[in-house]
């Protein structure tokens, strides 16, 4: 009965304490307010402050100025090139701000006025007006042209906005030149291109050289300080997409004395046989171009000896028949013109001669070794050397001899098994019955790591692995630092938790409730 009594009393107490604090709350308002009134006299309403700022009388409203429809009238809409095919329908805008006004828009296609306002003067058969727009359903190459809107406003303020309606054209080049009409330039001049061309859409225009596209686009191709390699025949290409493009081109020269190249330096060839020699031209002017044999110049002497050139002298030919053993040797193309003169050599042997010496190329675990070697007579011999890069010693292998694969001409190839992993080059020489053929350059080639592909595999795999773990060694280690932190954390401040004010309010009204629900059940 004592805890009965002692749960009722707290009850009490603690809503005794709420209600009574909010009264004296009030009283001590209240009395403030009293107090203040004493001492000021009774508030009015002419005492408190107001935010707004008025002087005058209240009952007169301001009249609104009247409203100038033409003042800041402008035009907003911008002019416009459409283009479009007969049947198309057009849409042609004549907006104004403010967007409220309506003034007096006034059409015309070229001089003739079509609409003023919105009343149809004349040719307006196929057209209407529709909220500052003109509506056009062009049936004829007629309805093409200028269309003029104008707002009237004053004799001193009219805006208007011309738009151009035009028929689809296909492209067309009107003109390609260079710069100052010089088609012949010299090495270190500028080279200036112009292209102009016409059409609806406009055409986008681009330039090729020799059937190669350039990057440059636009109506003006440039190139700053031309060399040898910057001749050519220069096309220019217009593209709008209405038909197929239009296109013209334009050959540059430059001037530099002559570039010789032959197409073989060494000729395998035997008695009684005939023989071609080849050597490409490149110069201008035009050169003269000459064949010599031991420093002689040859003359054409049919049929022994008979010259031809193809593709505008840039490819000179030395036909020589039945070759005899003073028809052996060296020969030189010589080309000369007013920049300068250039030679290049071709020698004429009766030994193999070896063409083609491929790079090596790893299909399994081995070097593949491929050649070829061009012979009159049959190979009796190859032989091939390779050694690793640094070493003094070359180790030599026989490669099986085949028959010709093509003409005269012997297709090698020949596999190294065993390498060690590093760089490598190789050499090759064939015989017939006439002797050794020359070694040929030095190939360099690598050394495949097939033969210890395992090997490396493991340690890889197992270095790339270690590297892994320590990685997700890493990865995982802020988590987990952060997962003990959080658990440390729980634990220090499970014992010192510090509620707030409201916190303690609301645990002693739910003890209080608890209490008195535990007497009241007794």
């Amino acid at each position: 009965m004592d805890m009965k009594l002692f749960s009722v009393m707290c009850c009490l107490v603690f809503f005794g304490t709420t209600v009574f604090g909010a009264t004296t709350s009030r009283e001590v308002r209240s009395k403030t307010l009293d107090e203040d009134e004493d001492t000021y006299g009774e508030l009015k309403d002419t005492d408190i402050q107001k935010d707004d700022y008025y002087d005058g009388d209240e009952d007169v409203e301001e009249e609104a100025p009247e409203e100038d429809n033409n003042v800041d009238l402008r035009i907003t809409s911008q002019p416009q090139t459409i283009v479009k095919k007969l049947g198309d329908n057009v849409r042609l805008p004549c907006l104004v701000s403010p967007e409220k006004a309506d003034p007096i828009r006034v059409w015309r296609k070229d001089t003739e006025v079509l609409y003023q306002g919105s009343v149809p003067v004349s040719g307006s058969r196929n057209m209407k007006i529709d909220n500052g727009f003109l509506h056009i359903q062009l049936r004829d190459v007629g309805d093409f042209g200028e269309y003029n809107c104008t707002l009237i406003l004053n004799e001193h303020d009219n805006p208007f906005v011309v738009h151009k309606v035009l028929q689809q054209e296909e492209p067309r080049i009107i003109s390609l030149t260079v710069d100052n009409e010089q088609s012949v330039l010299d090495i270190g001049d500028t080279l200036t291109l112009n292209c102009n061309a016409t059409g609806a859409p406009r055409p986008r225009i681009s330039w090729h050289k020799n059937n190669e596209r350039l990057g440059t686009e636009g109506e003006t191709f440039i190139i700053q300080s031309v060399k040898v390699k910057h001749a050519g025949s220069y096309r220019c290409l217009a593209d709008n997409k209405i038909g197929k493009p239009a296109h013209d081109h334009i050959d540059i020269f430059i001037n530099h004395k002559p570039i010789v190249n032959v197409e073989k330096y060494i000729v395998n060839s035997d008695h009684k046989s005939n023989v071609e020699l080849v050597c490409h031209v490149s110069a201008y002017p035009p050169p003269a171009v000459l064949w010599q044999k031991n420093g002689m110049n040859l003359e054409q002497n049919e049929p022994k000896i008979k010259f031809a050139n193809e593709r505008n002298n840039q490819r000179n030919i030395l036909l020589i028949s039945d070759l005899q053993e003073e028809d052996f040797g060296d020969y030189t193309c010589l080309a000369q013109n007013n920049f300068g003169r250039s030679t290049q050599n071709v020698t004429v042997v009766k030994t193999p001669v070896v063409r083609h010496f491929q790079k090596p190329h790893n299909e399994t675990k081995d070097a593949v070794l491929m050649w070829k070697v061009d012979s009159k007579q049959p190979i009796s011999m190859h032989e091939l050397q390779y050694r690793k890069k640094g070493e003094p010693n070359w180790k030599t292998v026989t490669p099986d001899v085949t028959n010709a694969t093509e003409g005269d001409t012997y297709t090698i190839k020949y596999v190294l098994t065993g390498l060690d992993p590093g760089l490598y080059e190789a050499r090759v020489r064939s015989q017939n019955i006439h002797g050794w053929s020359n070694y040929s350059p030095p190939l360099p080639f690598e050394g495949v790591l097939a033969k210890h592909t395992a090997h490396q595999k493991s340690k890889y795999h197992k270095k790339d692995q270690k590297g892994k773990d320590q990685k997700d060694m890493s990865l995982d280690t802020p988590a987990q630092h952060r997962s003990e932190e959080s658990s440390l954390g729980a634990s220090t401040h499970s014992g010192s938790v510090r509620r707030s004010p409201l916190s303690m309010q609301i645990f002693a009204v739910g003890a209080i409730l608890f209490s008195l629900l535990v007497h009241v059940r007794q």
